[in-house]
């Protein structure tokens, strides 16, 4: 049951259409092989929908879930969406790529369509990361500790709500 409120105003012209939604399945994994060293809890999947105004309504029993194996499976989907993962309780592991079938998708939506499963969904982590480092000086020449820093790709396309292109990074944080 979903309860919705719409404030005190009448609505007209409101249709609510219901259905299964499409249920996404995959499983994750390390890029060398080796066992992930996690339990299911520390592993978020989420459907992250393209379009930054699009309302999610993943709540309840449709809640992305993680099995003792790792594998996944994400039910109620609809539209197109970007597949977001991260392993919480550690730094060691990021996120290397999403694949479906053998492609990449990790930047690329996938469409899911109400009532249609989508399986092979590969959710790749890795232990190597990317660091940058330096230091941020003012216009005297002595270390900023309040500066922050913004890094983003020279590809304005990747500058999207929740893009992995775009970070912010403080001094010894």
């Amino acid at each position: 049951n979903l309860k919705i409120a719409v404030c005190q105003d009448d609505l007209i012209n409101v249709l609510l259409v219901s259905s299964r939604g499409a249920v996404a399945r995959g499983v994750v994994v390390s890029d060398d092989g080796s066992a992930l060293p996690v339990r299911p809890p520390q592993v978020s999947i989420f459907a992250q929908p393209i379009d930054p105004d699009t309302m999610s309504m993943g709540m309840g029993p449709n809640q992305p879930k993680v099995n003792d194996d790792l594998t996944f499976e994400i039910p109620g989907l609809s539209e197109s969406r970007l597949i977001r993962a991260n392993i919480g309780g550690t730094m060691d592991w990021t996120l290397k790529a999403v694949y479906h079938r053998g492609q990449d998708v990790t930047d690329t939506p996938i469409d899911f369509v109400p009532g249609r499963d989508v399986d092979g969904i590969e959710i790749v982590f890795t232990r190597k990361r990317t660091e940058l480092s330096g230091t941020v000086t003012n216009d005297r020449g002595e270390v900023d500790t309040d500066a922050t820093v913004l890094i983003f790709s020279s590809d304005r396309e990747r500058w999207t709500p929740m893009t992995r292109f775009v970070r912010t990074a403080r001094p010894a944080q």
